[in-house]
């Protein structure tokens, strides 16, 4: 696709408790994703960079994940300024001794030097309101504060070299939990790009949906002809077959399916050519979290009157 990147944004907008859960390495992939050249090397503040990633806490946090981008990406893009440009960011996720929280260490090191410590291990973690109260001009901060998010920051040297998050786990109510034996909503995703598919999946799986993902539209037509789906999302400008292409083709085969058209191309879209290939909404890209929630919603409630 020729579309810009969607996913997870750090546009601002009231905490929806609704799009939480999602899985903190989906957050963390779905942010590198979109600034990635090629290999270990990322687009950095405007200039390429070496990240190294370790993700190893899959669990879900108790944040919003919009938020959580926003803070992320503005301490890379702040180490990344303060550094040389031999210097490589590592982006590590883990559990610290039996306690529940993941951290996220973001750090700026030296090419030749030994591979950081952990943080958790030795750091004094405080509140965000008392970072912000100490650092007023680190303004990529604000979204967090009044959370249960804390923040420790390298003290240590001339320039700072470290941010470490600790976040709470999402503790999931036993009401939350999905009644097995009711069935859930199965979604198809198509789109050529991989990391797009995985912040879909990352979500509506967050939200009790079951999710299928086609990196093209005729591997979409394919598995429409093979199982049957509540809803559809397609990319609009992919390889081979495009989103308007696959959307004519999935309505012949499952004629009651929804199918929403995600594209970047606003504008460019022609009302009569979405109404002939049966395609009912479109989703602007980048989209935050809670326009997929409110759209996945909309059309689950819909089904369910019809």
């Amino acid at each position: 696709s020729t579309s810009p990147p969607a996913g997870v944004t750090s546009e601002g907008g009231a905490v929806n408790a609704s799009v939480r859960g999602v899985a903190l390495d989906d957050i963390l992939r779905g942010l590198l994703g979109k600034a990635h050249i090629s290999d270990n090397l990322y687009m950095i503040a405007g200039q390429p960079r070496e990240v190294i990633q370790q993700t190893e806490a899959s669990a879900a946090v108790a944040a919003e994940p919009s938020s959580l981008v926003g803070a992320f990406e503005g301490a890379l893009i702040k180490l990344a300024s303060l550094g040389d440009e031999d210097d490589f960011l590592r982006v590590s996720s883990y559990r610290h001794s039996d306690t529940p929280h993941i951290y996220v260490d973001l750090i700026r090191q030296r090419k030749g030097m030994a591979p950081a410590d952990r943080i958790a291990g030795f750091a004094e973690y405080q509140t965000m309101d008392e970072v912000l109260r100490d650092r007023p001009y680190d303004s990529f901060l604000n979204a967090l504060a009044g959370t249960g998010i804390r923040l420790a920051i390298d003290r240590f040297s001339p320039v700072t070299a470290w941010f470490s998050f600790r976040l709470p786990i999402e503790k999931r109510k036993s009401s939350d939990r999905a009644d097995v034996s009711a069935p859930r909503w199965r979604v198809l995703a198509i789109d050529d790009q991989q990391v797009i598919l995985d912040l879909i999946s990352a979500m509506c799986q967050s939200l009790g949906y079951e999710v299928v993902a086609a990196g093209s539209g005729e591997i979409g037509i394919k598995l429409a002809s093979q199982q049957r789906f509540d809803i559809v999302l397609t990319d609009f400008a992919m390889p081979g077959l495009s989103g308007l292409q696959t959307a004519r083709e999935i309505k012949r085969l499952q004629p009651g399916v929804p199918i929403v058209l995600v594209t970047g191309w606003e504008g460019h879209v022609d009302p009569a050519q979405l109404a002939e290939a049966g395609i009912e909404d479109v989703l602007y890209k980048p989209f935050r979290i809670e326009q997929l929630t409110d759209l996945l919603a909309a059309k689950s409630s819909s089904r369910s009157m019809g």
